[in-house]
């Protein structure tokens, strides 16, 4: 009989399941990684997104308050006036911040291209109506140009929200697609590898 033989059968399984245990231990490991690289780009890039792009629908309606508010000469008139302007370049700022946030999706700010010529459009006819409110000529065509051009960029507004919100539960069903099969890919690697030591284990105890 041949000792030495008998004990590198005897230990080749126990070698065997202590390599599936790193393996599985890797993989998921690996699905940890991911889930926290996960979590890092939601809190990041798409919760930050959506929040600048509310606050600067929030400012834009705030220009639009004190817009209405010196057209029916109600405050400051000066204090009015660059309230609208300071919310305005607000607007601006913020949603420069938000394609900031998903410079890493281009097909997000692809659908906003046309931002700054919809903000201008708005902007130069609160301008507009600021100055005929200041001299007394505000008519009805230039209120209705604002309202129209103010709800033609709240709705770009909503849409970048939502365009955020869809990109992310996009990418969270791309992750959990991925976890998914990683999790299958081992739990079949697993049960090939046991199925091997017991084979191992069994000819070994024959022998």
């Amino acid at each position: 009989m041949n000792l030495h033989s008998i004990r590198v059968k005897s230990s080749l399984p126990m070698l065997i399941l202590a390599f599936t245990l790193l393996i599985v231990v890797s993989m998921f490991s690996y699905l940890s990684g991911l889930q926290k690289s996960a979590l890092a780009v939601q809190a990041d890039n798409f919760l930050q997104a959506i929040s600048v792009v509310l606050n600067a629908d929030r400012d834009l309606y705030q220009a639009k308050l004190a817009s209405t508010m010196h057209l029916s000469k109600q405050g400051d008139s000066a204090a009015l006036e660059t309230e609208v302007k300071d919310n305005a370049q607000q607007v601006k700022q913020r949603f420069a911040d938000y394609l900031k946030f998903l410079k890493s999706y281009p097909d997000v700010q692809q659908q906003f291209a046309e931002f700054e010529q919809d903000y201008q459009l708005w902007y130069q006819s609160a301008l507009a109506l600021l100055q005929a409110s200041k001299a007394g000529t505000a008519s009805a065509e230039l209120i209705a140009e604002e309202q129209k051009q103010f709800g033609a960029l709240r709705n770009v507004l909503d849409k970048a929200g939502e365009a955020a919100l869809n990109k992310s539960v996009s990418e969270q069903q791309v992750l959990t697609s991925e976890i998914s099969f990683f999790q299958n890919t081992t739990y079949s690697i697993t049960a090939v590898i046991l199925l091997i030591a017991a084979g191992l284990a069994t000819v070994g105890l024959n022998l």
